[in-house]
Parts: structure tokens; sequence; C-alpha cells
């Protein structure tokens, strides 16, 4: 079982999010924030990132992305940014901080479903 870790400030969106993936038979793990989210990681594993770009506490999205993905430990975790910003259709951007895709909020399960699902398959194989 895949184990995706969900970055949110917003709790609905957390709870609906957790609901979504574990109807579909992930293991989630959520973080508030993006230094709560680096906790997580060090903690155990994860297959992959579902990450807000915009969040409060001093770490954004893209700045804990940028971390993650400068870590020779956790760079091989897939990233998907999920936002309801402009900004996240950038390619540039995306490539930038080493985001796998991104997601605009908001967004329909089924698509989210399909980004996890593509996203985990593209790594495992």
């Amino acid at each position: 079982m895949s184990t995706i870790l969900v970055v949110d400030d917003d709790k609905g969106m957390l709870r609906i999010l957790e609901l979504l993936l574990t109807r579909a038979h992930y293991q989630v793990v959520l973080a508030k924030d993006g230094i709560t989210a680096l906790d997580a990681i060090r903690q155990q594993r994860v297959d992959l990132i579902l990450m807000d770009d915009m969040m409060p506490g001093g770490l954004s999205g893209i700045d804990a992305c940028r971390l993650i993905k400068s870590s020779p430990e956790w760079k091989h975790i897939p990233i998907v940014i999920h936002s309801a910003g402009p900004d996240i259709l950038d390619q540039q951007l995306l490539l930038s901080i080493g985001a796998v895709s991104a997601l605009r909020k908001p967004c329909e399960p089924q698509v989210i479903l399909e980004t996890v699902a593509k996203t985990l398959a593209s790594v495992h194989h």
C-alpha cells in the first residue's frame, strides 16, 4: 500500500483529501504546513507528496518542495503541487522546484486520483 503525505493549511481540504485517498486504498499522512511535512518524512517512508503551495508558517509549499528535492535522502519522492494560484500551471516553475505535476484547486476527485495513480506508477517502473 502506497503512503501519501497530504500537506495543506486548510483543515477542510485535508479532511476531503484524506477521505478520498483512504477510500482509494492509500495510507494517508496529514501535515498542516511545510515544517510538519518535513517532520513527517523524517519519521516514515512516504511514496508521494500532495502539497499545497501557499501555506502560512514560514515554509511555503514551494520552499518545502525545494528543500525535499535538495535532500539526497528524499529527492526520489514525487511531489504533486495542489494550488489555487495561477502560477501553478507554469511548467518552468514546476521544473525549478522539482514537482512532477500540478493540480489546480478546485479539482475533481477523479482527476486527483488519476494523477496520484499515474505518478506512483511512473515511479515504480
